[in-house]
């Protein structure tokens, strides 16, 4: 798109010159590269989302799920001595969490695949390359979907670990919009078949072994 986006920029620009002077000219020239710029169409989205959601009718939240973000917020303030990186699940202790499992395939919010590619020798599902659509839908199928169809993507892609890191962005914003699904158990402590935890000291990550 970069050529044709040029080539309405210099038209447009052309434009403007020749059909208007002074003031009026520069704004009609800065107009036209506003409307070039990724940032303008990113802006308008998130402003048009924000615009949804405030006429969206607000859905009841579990008292289950509020009990968790209240306690993530408490972890999060008692140590408040922990770097980003550690509540995010990007740290030393979580790479070493993850050396320490025979190598395998991780299930894991999407979000988070692309730690599992840098930080372990383990191969991840999923991650944010919009190039690997099914992987991703397989993702969000096994996430938000019920116990049988996480069971599925987990049996039809040979996972062999299932990741979450309850204290990350990621986390949070699920437990606020899902009532349920694979990861937001997990997070909330909720019994999954199949799935047996794995110890990992010193760091936030969850980690469980599938049988």
């Amino acid at each position: 798109s970069i050529p044709v986006l040029a080539y309405w920029i210099a038209d447009w620009r052309a434009r403007a010159e020749a059909g208007l002077t002074g003031a009026m000219a520069a704004i009609a020239v800065l107009a036209v590269w506003l409307g070039g710029l990724q940032v303008t169409y990113f802006a308008l989205g998130h402003g048009a989302a924000a615009l949804v959601e405030r006429l969206t009718p607000e859905t009841t939240m579990s008292s289950e799920r509020m009990e968790w973000i209240k306690a993530r917020a408490n972890i999060r303030r008692a140590d408040a001595g922990a770097t980003k990186a550690a509540r995010e699940c990007v740290d030393p202790a979580t790479a070493k969490a993850l050396a320490a499992l025979p190598r395998g395939r991780v299930l894991s919010p999407l979000f988070f695949g692309t730690t599992v590619l840098a930080l372990s020798d383990h191969s991840a599902l999923s991650g944010p390359y919009h190039r690997a659509e099914l992987p991703i839908l397989d993702t969000l199928r096994a996430g938000s979907g019920t116990p049988e169809e996480a069971r599925a993507v987990i049996d039809r892609h040979k996972i062999g670990y299932v990741v979450v890191c309850p204290t990350s962005r990621e986390a949070l914003l699920m437990v606020q919009e899902q009532d349920s699904g694979l990861f937001v158990d997990l997070m909330l402590g909720r019994p999954v078949a199949g799935l047996e935890a794995v110890a990992a000291p010193e760091t936030y990550l969850q980690i469980y072994r599938v049988y």
